[in-house]
């Protein structure tokens, strides 16, 4: 049933001619209405759009029920996968004042690419279906090979590789208003467009940016629902966003006020970077280019919501003279905002509260800034974070030396933090040890110059002031570090106002936290739609989830028997190999209205595993360490060797079935794990994840061992392979050889059929 807005819009033109839109190349000259014959399915076959708005003062308006599809997409066999997607939807270049209105479009790898097209507007505009990679991160583990690569546009880079719902390049006076864009990657790009306005959008749940700027300035951003736009990220696993961000700001992107957004649970909410040609990185565009100048400087953030993220709320390094006011930047579990190199600041009136709980390093809490100088942070409030306020100066030579920065650098000096409140207490999200609070530090303070903290109240703290050598002074009255100092700050007088007749603060208020990050293959899960993902290996099993749904129909080959059942509100579907050895098996769901089939692969076997400390650095004295192994805990695995040991190693892992205790802590140890089965004749790949030094030998026969991985040194978690071929079935002994240093740690095995 059309709605009354519909309706009245349709009658308004009624008196357009209708185009039908059934063949690639349609070209538009003059406004009309689209009309695309239901089920039509229209590849761009030369990559240069299916539509060609060819005509200033156009106006195309999309009839009800018109979608312009370029593939049947989807996880079931039969269709495109969304990392195949070419093509472009909508093509506008070179024209001037066109409207496109109710377009709705899927099955391409850029819904609309608008160029050199002054005056253009979007409005009330559909998008899904359209391209997205396929991720390699699981619940499990990360994959190094899912990060975005945002640092170079200026060929095209972001919409060639990884797509967009909607494009704009180059263009002043843009007006894209409520437009929706889901089940993809990016939503909406602006590539140098000046002056414009995005008001009332929603690009939610993508695995990308919602909203990405490159060298776009003076536009207004707001009342937006940018939600969920993440990817490298697993509910107390693991952390990483890979440069996913609701919003998107790199290179010379300036004078930009993102006002009364919702960007939360993203990889950062706000991910802004000043860009390699104002650090120097690249070579200058002229001789005179100033320096002082460049980065993503003075942008206005007022009144939004940029929470839950996976890494940081409010990310903004190299970019000076910004204003950061009344915003809301909770839970966001590295820190709250991440301002290294960046310069004068006023950040006021903001709510900070329980940032940092999955923060490491240097990096933690409410407001981080390394070698920045001149902030000021005023009348904030404070509550529950790791740190509320880290300044910190360190010898990064490299950067230290690029142009950029000599020609900004302030250093880590006249900063302020007056008159905040700032409250820790028992109802903060970090680990209690022995019964109390862990000492969360207010302020620190490393190699400061002229930093003041004034007129601050500090209520029912666990109070600390780390400065030089991490001392701890009574803030209770406030207390002034160091000499006075003057800074250039930004005035924060100006009158700024929202646009928009939306209201996304607080719109999806039930998702808060992130644990509903819930990732999957393609993506997060938009908690409307079922999603089916596997869930991992362990006890001999594989599992899969489907979300959004409580029933589920399931059929699988006769390699696995399948158990289901419903489990906090959704389907869990659990594999067990029907033989030894290494089971490859077939799976059918449907569920929720959706189905999928979906392949697998697991080893049905028991691993015989002994775990000690290192008496040795096992990179030095190989055979002490190896010596140390018969005298260690014993215990068994069934299955997979699947082990994500994080930060306290074995102990850390349920269903060892051994004493806790009798295992080693989380650093300095080793596990040797071994295991025998039958395989047949074929090439077989060996493939570890680990963190840090892995060793696998594969005996066959009872034959001498011949090592097909090796990497046997510190490093941060990575992926190995190696192969090996049987010339006819065979018993295959298996044999892992692995340490920890510190810090995370992970160790896993899979064996996969052929080379």
């Amino acid at each position: 049933m059309l709605t009354p807005l519909v309706i009245s819009l349709l009658v308004q033109h009624a008196d357009l001619p209708v185009v039908v839109v059934d063949r690639d190349n349609v070209r538009i000259t003059e406004s009309c209405i689209i009309r695309v014959p239901e089920g039509t399915i229209i590849p761009d076959t030369d990559g240069d759009g299916v539509i060609h708005v060819v005509a200033d003062d156009v106006t195309v308006r999309f009839e009800p029920g018109a979608v312009l599809r370029g593939a049947s997409v989807g996880d079931t066999p039969g269709l495109a996968a969304w990392d195949t997607l070419t093509g472009i939807g909508v093509r506008v270049d070179g024209v001037r004042r066109v409207r496109i209105e109710h377009a709705k479009v899927a099955g391409y790898k850029v819904g609309l690419y608008a160029s050199n097209c002054d005056g253009f507007g979007l409005e009330g505009a559909r998008f899904h279906d359209n391209f997205r990679q396929r991720l390699r991160s699981t619940p499990q583990r990360e994959d190094s090979a899912d990060w975005l690569w945002p640092h170079e546009n200026d060929r095209h880079e972001w919409m060639s590789r990884y797509g967009g719902a909607v494009v704009v390049e180059r263009a002043s006076g843009v007006a894209i208003r409520d437009v929706r864009v889901r089940t993809g990657q990016n939503g909406i790009i602006l590539d140098r467009v000046q002056r414009s306005r995005i008001v009332d959008c929603d690009a939610s749940f993508l695995s990308g940016w919602g909203l990405a700027l490159w060298r776009s300035s003076d536009n207004l951003v707001s009342r937006n629902a940018l939600d969920f736009c993440v990817r490298g990220y697993s509910h107390d696993v693991y952390n990483r966003g890979q440069d996913s961000a609701g919003i998107l700001c790199f290179e010379a992107c300036q004078r930009n006020i993102f006002i009364e957004n919702s960007a939360t649970h993203g990889g950062d909410g706000f991910f802004g970077f000043g860009g390699k040609e104002s650090l120097g990185e690249t070579p200058p565009p002229s001789p005179d280019f100033d320096y002082a100048a460049a980065g993503c400087t003075e942008n206005v953030f007022i009144g939004n919501d940029l929470s839950h993220a996976v890494a940081h709320g409010l990310e903004h390094t190299f970019s000076d003279r910004c204003i950061v006011i009344a915003n809301r930047i909770v839970d966001n579990a590295i820190c709250g905002i991440w301002g290294g190199y960046s310069n004068g600041w006023a950040v006021e009136d903001n709510t900070f509260e329980d940032n940092g709980a999955m923060g490491y390093g240097l990096e933690r809490g409410a407001i981080n800034i390394e070698h920045g100088g001149g902030h000021l942070i005023r009348n904030n409030t404070f509550v529950n974070n790791r740190v509320a306020l880290h300044l910190w100066w360190d010898d990064d030579k490299g950067l230290l030396a690029t142009p950029g920065v000599r020609a900004r650098y302030k250093g880590p000096s006249h900063n302020e933090f007056s008159h905040n409140l700032v409250r820790i207490d028992g109802h903060h999200p970090f680990a209690w040890v022995g019964g109390k609070p862990p000492p969360l530090t207010v302020l620190q303070v490393r190699d400061p110059d002229g930093t003041h903290a004034k007129g601050n109240a500090y209520h029912a703290n666990v109070v600390e002031l780390a400065s030089d050598g991490a001392q701890e002074f009574d803030l209770s009255a406030g207390i002034s570090l160091l000499t006075d100092g003057a800074a250039e700050r930004p005035s924060t007088s100006g009158a700024w106002k929202a646009e928009g007749l939306s209201s996304p603060l607080g719109a999806r208020a039930a998702l808060r936290g992130r644990q509903h990050i819930i990732m999957g293959e393609w993506g997060p899960w938009d908690h409307e739609s079922p999603m089916m993902r596997y869930a991992g290996a362990g006890a001999g099993a594989d599992r899969w989830q489907v979300f959004g749904a409580t029933r589920a129909v399931v059929g699988a080959s006769d390699d696995v028997h399948a158990r289901v059942w419903n489990r906090d509100g959704m389907v869990e579907i659990e594999c067990v190999p029907v033989a030894e050895g290494l089971c490859q098996y077939a799976l059918s769901v449907d569920a929720g209205g959706a189905s999928w089939q979906k392949q697998g692969a697991m080893l049905r076997t028991t691993w015989h595993c002994s775990a000690f400390p290192s008496p040795v650095d096992p990179r030095q004295d190989l055979a002490a360490w190896r010596a140390a192994g018969p005298g260690g805990t014993s215990f068994q695995l069934r299955g997979d060797l699947n082990l994500p040991l994080g930060g306290g190693g074995l102990r850390s892992l349920p269903g060892l079935g051994v004493a806790r205790d009798s295992l080693p802590g989380g650093s300095n140890y080793g596990i040797i794990a071994l295991t025998e089965l039958p395989l047949p004749a074929g090439a077989w790949t060996v493939r570890t994840t680990s963190d840090d030094g892995v060793r696998v030998r594969v005996r066959i026969d009872g034959a001498e061992p011949r090592t097909v991985i090796e990497d046997w040194t510190h490093h941060a978690p990575a992926q190995d392979s190696g192969t090996f071929d049987l010339p006819s079935d065979a018993r295959v002994q298996i044999e892992v050889e692995y340490f920890q240093l510190d810090g995370h740690a992970v160790l896993r095995l899979e064996l996969l059929r052929g080379p």
